[in-house]
């Protein structure tokens, strides 16, 4: 049975969601996709009532207050094969820093050795139902226009969590220095 939580941050409400594997959906409320995997039973629970959302709440909490949050709460990716092997890499994108489909392509490309159509990582990266936790915010078109900022929530919120990464994260790392 899933779980879910509400969590209020700077950038528009949540829904956070959990199943008896970990955190199996987060979607913004302009989320294109909303509640897609959500089960019509679903019920709203305090984050304290569920291991998995107490760690989403304390992770997202840490993150949306510039500092480098902990280890991600145990995550449930629903998907295909090839679709988790994309947010897989997703998982690798350093905070404050963006890489384009056709670079996740070729990472992919080295893996299977043989092409990849940066077409199909685009399509994977927007069927992923844990956005934040696996930052598919930090994957931008190669190209000027329309399709650089896409994303389930929004380009506007896309643009708005790249910017404050980019700012906070270099004040993290000034700090580190």
């Amino acid at each position: 049975m899933q779980e879910l939580m509400y969590y209020t941050s700077p950038f528009g409400p949540l829904t956070v969601v959990a199943d008896d594997q970990g955190i199996v959906g987060t979607w913004w409320d302009t989320d294109r996709y909303y509640g897609d995997i959500l089960e019509a039973n679903a019920r709203q629970v305090s984050p304290q009532a569920n291991t998995f959302l107490r760690h989403a709440q304390v992770w997202l909490t840490e993150y949306f207050a510039g500092k480098i949050p902990g280890e991600l709460p145990p995550l449930h990716l629903v998907g295909t094969p090839f679709q988790r092997e994309v947010w897989q890499v997703l998982l690798t994108i350093p905070y404050g820093q963006t890489m384009t489909y056709g670079m996740i392509a070729h990472v992919l490309e080295q893996r299977r050795k043989k092409p990849m159509s940066a077409q199909a990582v685009g399509t994977a990266v927007g069927r992923n139902h844990v956005s934040l936790f696996v930052p598919c915010h930090r994957v931008i078109g190669q190209k000027a226009g329309a399709k650089r900022f896409l994303y389930a929530a929004g380009p506007d919120k896309k643009r708005a969590l790249l910017e404050w990464e980019a700012t906070v994260w270099a004040k993290v790392e000034d700090e580190a220095e």
